[in-house]
């Protein structure tokens, strides 16, 4: 999920990204303008993986076993890799070590993200940022950052801890001990890596919605996005030329994610390796949303400077840049059209590019 969506609810990170901002909704699209953006076929569906029905089943005991030690019992859901408290529905997995301690807990989480790996990312980025900047060490931006092997990105969020991503999949594992070595979690982590499936993910069921379907015994629909097909701003050799091949057609998915959902308002260009290129129009109310990301970024700049969008230049009214994911915004008339790229095999250069030829097909 993007820090700012045009219809749904943006996030403010302070340290670790955690405070709701607020939501924003726009309407259907504009009566008799749909037909100014440039042709294309009927929304392509791609074949998708679906995450496993648990957290525990991205990695076998076995293989945790061959690069941390051996488990004391059966692996159990927890609520995350920060917080090893046991819930049903948790996002990590704790595998229990046979290793008794003479510090902390005898285990190992994982966690898996899909679609969240940039916030962790950017999060602890801006403190290293900060930090550097107040003992007058040199900075880099995100785009000069090395691609360690395997990686797109690596870090130690938190103590005890080791993060990867690679595209838009993160993985993190955290030990509940000091006495588990970092390079045996970085390890796991990409033993765990190696076995995700390459190509596209389909978007997680809602729970909240499948309990309300099971309740009332039929399926609630969902409302398509307004507007035209938002993958047809792009074509596929345009993409493909900037991004090199695609491994699936340019897929329709949920807002602002790469994760495929047919009635969603992105679009998702994919390459191999999870890497991920998502545009995604907004139709209607453009200027009073622009504005929104552009406040968004102003009160983030205020904190950690940010690059000044000036120099966005190309074929729209204004540009503005996310100052927590790197989003690109570009506004033309009263249409924005918002482009994530970090996930993607390109830089800002090449995003630019693309940018060009979509917005002014908005």
């Amino acid at each position: 999920m993007n820090f700012f969506s045009p219809r749904r609810c943006f996030l403010l990170p302070a340290l670790i990204v955690t405070t709701l901002a607020g939501c924003a909704t726009t309407g259907a699209s504009e009566s008799g303008e749909s037909s100014k953006i440039a042709p294309g076929s009927k929304p392509v569906l791609v074949a998708t993986a679906s995450a496993p029905a648990s957290p525990c089943d991205w990695i076998s005991p076995a293989d945790v076993e061959a690069q941390v030690g051996p488990l004391a019992g059966s692996p159990r859901i927890v609520r995350s890799f920060e917080d090893p408290t046991p819930q049903k529905d948790g996002r990590a997995c704790l595998y229990p070590l046979a290793l008794k301690p003479q510090t902390g807990a005898g285990a190992v989480i994982v966690e898996v993200s899909l679609n969240s790996g940039v916030l962790i990312e950017t999060a602890s980025g801006m403190m290293k940022e900060r930090f550097a900047r107040e003992m007058g060490e040199p900075t880099s931006a995100p785009d000069q950052e090395p691609a360690p092997d395997g990686w797109d990105y690596q870090g130690v969020p938190l103590p005890m801890t080791y993060f990867g991503r690679v595209g838009h999949i993160s993985v993190s594992v955290a030990s509940r001990t000091v006495e588990v070595p970092s390079d045996r979690l970085a390890g796991l982590a990409a033993r765990v890596r190696d076995r995700i499936p390459d190509g596209p993910f389909q978007e997680p069921v809602d729970p909240m919605l499948a309990e309300l379907n099971a309740a009332l015994g039929e399926r609630i629909p969902t409302s398509a996005a307004p507007g035209p097909d938002p993958c047809s701003l792009l074509t596929r050799a345009e993409a493909e030329a900037v991004l090199g091949k695609l491994t699936a057609a340019p897929y329709k998915s949920a807002e602002s994610s790469p994760l495929a959902n047919p009635e969603g308002p992105s679009c998702t260009y994919l390459t191999e390796k999870h890497r991920a290129l998502v545009i995604t129009p907004t139709w209607s109310d453009g200027k009073m949303l622009f504005g929104m990301a552009k406040g968004v970024g102003g009160i983030i700049a205020s904190v950690f400077p940010q690059e000044s969008a000036s120099t966005l230049k190309g074929p729209w009214d204004q540009a503005t840049i996310s100052g927590t994911t790197g989003t690109l915004y570009f506004l033309k008339g009263n249409r924005m059209l918002a482009l994530d790229y970090r996930t993607s095999s390109t830089n800002r250069s090449g995003a630019l590019k693309l940018a060009a030829l979509a917005v002014p097909r908005l």
